[in-house]
């Protein structure tokens, strides 16, 4: 798991994020904005699905181009619609906890994204971008809401936040951590 004072500095930064997220997209009269609407807002960049997504000769979940002017998000486009919110979100977390601090930057794999449990231990870019994307998706005093009106079921959890069981899980360690 990562540090816990990490933990707290990640979910403040998710929450002023997802907060001029949610300022942006009111502003644009966006009724239901989607993770990839939220994300596009924020960073006034483009956010695109590509189909077989990959560089180098490696699959890719996401990848944030960042070296020029405006950043560019791209997502798997044959991922399932779980799967290309996180991914997004995680680029994100990319570019807001490592980018704007001058950090280099590596494509985010099809095999790293995601992982269990095991995928929690150490301070990685990864591990980081992970907890950032949880904590954009899912604020959490929302989480906290969901589980007191629904009870904690991750498949039913997984399905009400449109991320996967695993993510739930994580979310909920995170949660329960800070």
């Amino acid at each position: 798991m990562l540090p816990h004072a990490r933990l707290v500095e990640i979910e403040r930064l998710a929450a002023a994020w997802r907060e001029k997220a949610d300022t942006a997209a009111a502003e644009l009269k966006f009724a239901a904005p989607s993770a990839i609407d939220l994300v596009t807002v924020v960073l006034s960049a483009p956010v695109d699905a590509c189909a077989n997504l990959e560089r180098n000769g490696r699959r890719l979940a996401g990848l944030l181009e960042a070296s020029g002017a405006v950043p560019h998000v791209w997502y798997e486009a044959y991922d399932p619609q779980p799967r290309q919110r996180f991914s997004v979100a995680h680029e994100l977390g990319h570019f807001a906890l490592h980018k704007l601090r001058g950090a280099s930057l590596t494509a985010c794999g099809q095999d790293a994204i995601d992982q269990g449990d095991e995928a929690l231990s150490g301070a990685d870019p990864e591990t980081e971008a992970d907890a950032f994307a949880g904590a954009f998706l899912i604020p959490a005093q929302s989480f906290l809401d969901a589980v007191h009106n629904f009870g904690f079921c991750a498949g039913f959890l997984a399905e009400w936040f449109q991320i996967s069981q695993t993510a739930i899980r994580r979310r909920q360690k995170v949660v329960g951590g800070l």
